[in-house]
């Protein structure tokens, strides 16, 4: 997977259903919290991973 600052898009579609599936995979959260995260924040890519992080609503990985 590429970093977030090489992907080709910047914005994640909060109308498309498949999108928010397919970011909330790859910014590591639940489908609602990146809801909630756009809804706050907006949808830059940067800012809403910015956003999770600090309101620690990733996941984190339980064996590293």
């Amino acid at each position: 997977m590429q970093p977030l600052s090489k992907m080709k898009e910047t914005k994640i579609n909060l109308n498309n259903k498949e999108s928010i599936k397919e970011w909330s995979i790859i910014l590591n959260c639940e489908e609602k919290d990146l809801i909630h995260a756009i809804m706050v924040i907006g949808n830059s890519i940067q800012m809403v991973d910015d956003f999770l992080i600090l309101n620690r609503k990733k996941k984190t990985d339980q064996y590293s």
